[in-house]
């Protein structure tokens, strides 16, 4: 396999204003995208 020549990984921030100000639509997508990406083997 070329797993010794695999990329290392590549950092992904998600970036929001923190804070009460934060709607449902916005939290939801960003526990989706967290919950997904840490899923993702190749990003690990």
């Amino acid at each position: 396999m070329l797993d010794n020549f695999a990329p290392p990984p590549v950092p992904i921030h998600l970036v929001h204003r923190e804070g009460h100000h934060v709607t449902q639509k916005v939290r939801a997508f960003l526990d989706l995208a967290v919950a997904m990406l840490r899923a993702e083997q190749a990003l690990n």
